[in-house]
């Protein structure tokens, strides 16, 4: 009998079933051998490689999950079976994780699938009219134009703050009538709170009533005296 063995090249992966068998040299046939993943979350099975006398056979890469005992390559050998070796190799899965965009806790845009390992390209910072951006930050630290994905989740936050504009209300001499306020970009022109209507003394020739401001008030967007 010529004896067959079957190992595993990392145990915490995957074993081997059955470990061993013994073959007639002219009449038997082994036991084919099938390989059991430990860890399918983590690994998969890779190939056999051979050995014979402790020696591997180059070239000698089955990726089947059963193995099928192969006879000596020489036909003209009176030992058809000689002992040999197959061990089945196992290699680790790539694991892709995602990357999260959050403005103000809103999802922003797609989530990205990475591969752990890899280097991710952030983003560039969203626009908007009336706000500037924080910058993505992740755990509360800022994030360059790249980073190298780890083996988690990402989430890259950011946030907005709105602009705050100056109203400034003066007569038609340039007298400050009131000083001025900031208000947030878009507040209605409404809200803009404005001094009381100023008054100008008569003249011989002329009498004075407030007509309007100018120009006309409107919604905040940008600093302006009227």
């Amino acid at each position: 009998q010529v004896p067959i063995h079957y190992l595993t090249s990392n145990s915490a992966a995957g074993n081997v079933s059955p470990a061993d068998t013994n073959v007639l040299v002219v009449t038997g046939t082994p036991a084919n051998c099938t390989v059991q993943v430990q860890k399918p979350e983590d690994y998969e099975f890779s190939h056999w490689s051979l050995e014979i006398n402790g020696v591997e056979v180059a070239g000698y890469k089955s990726t089947d999950l059963t193995v099928v005992p192969q006879k000596s390559d020489d036909p003209n050998s009176n030992e058809l079976w000689t002992e040999r070796t197959y061990i089945a190799n196992f290699k680790e899965k790539e694991k892709n994780f995602t990357v999260t965009y959050k403005i103000d806790g809103q999802q922003y845009g797609d989530v990205d699938t990475v591969k752990a390992g890899t280097e991710v390209t952030v983003r560039d910072n969203p626009t908007r009219e009336g706000y500037t951006f924080s910058g993505w930050k992740r755990g509360g630290n800022s994030v360059g134009a790249t980073f190298t994905m780890p083996a988690e989740n990402v989430e890259l936050i950011g946030s907005w703050t709105v602009i705050k504009y100056n109203v400034t209300f003066v007569d038609d001499n340039g007298t400050v009538l009131k000083a001025a306020t900031e208000y947030d970009y878009g507040t209605p022109a409404g809200s803009i709170v404005k001094p009381a209507n100023p008054t100008k003394a008569d003249t011989e020739e002329y009498t004075y009533t407030f007509a309007n401001w100018s120009p006309a008030i409107e919604d905040v967007t940008r600093d302006v005296t009227y």
